[in-house]
């Protein structure tokens, strides 16, 4: 059988392209970009990085807006799309992390349950929608920019609230969407950072 040397220069070539795409699954799936060893995966992850981070604000935006629509339609936020949410959540954090990621998503999802379901069981303006949205919102990113999200909103529904009684001059007996305020929140934390 006769092999000409352009196949053989073609096979030498894939071979190298996949090598490369093996060093970097390694690169990033090892995390030794850590290690001062292999220089060139410190450069390869810290972008990985960057994009999980894009990517991750990028489902919590489109969340938010969905979120958003379906809140102003029916004050109901559809478990549909809590659970997709929760998909992508589980998809960042196997990113992130590994296997090890599944526990941390266990984490993430349910701090926020705890410790807004005292005000949903009060009955004090958080629908069990918005605590879910919180939830979600918690698994793709980090707990601190979800707090401040939190007690963001908090301020900014109750600046609105203030403006609506005095603009209709007597208290509000009307529901609010407080996934606008959630939006909001998120929105003016993106353009801080």
């Amino acid at each position: 059988m006769y092999v000409s040397t352009n196949e053989i220069a073609k096979l030498g070539y894939f071979r190298n392209h996949f090598q490369q795409k093996i060093n970097l699954w390694i690169c990033i799936n090892k995390n030794i970009a850590r290690n001062a060893i292999y220089p060139k995966c410190a450069q390869v992850y810290t972008t990985s990085e960057s994009e999980v981070k894009k990517t991750r604000e990028f489902f919590v935006w489109n969340l938010l807006t969905v979120a958003v629509l379906f809140d102003a339609r029916s004050y109901r936020i559809p478990n549909q799309l809590i659970i997709l949410g929760y998909t992508a959540g589980i998809c960042v954090n196997l990113q992130l992390h590994g296997m090890i990621g599944i526990a941390f998503f266990i984490i993430k999802a349910l701090w926020p349950i705890a410790t807004l379901s005292l005000l949903y069981l009060c009955g004090k303006g958080i629908g069990a929608g918005d605590i879910k949205l919180f939830s979600v919102m918690a698994t793709m990113l980090n707990y601190k920019i979800t707090v401040h999200v939190m007690i963001l909103s908090v301020f900014i529904a109750g600046i609105t609230i203030i403006a609506l009684s005095i603009y209709e001059k007597g208290l509000i007996k009307r529901k609010l969407h407080y996934s606008f305020y959630i939006t909001a929140a998120f929105f003016l934390l993106q353009l801080h950072t």
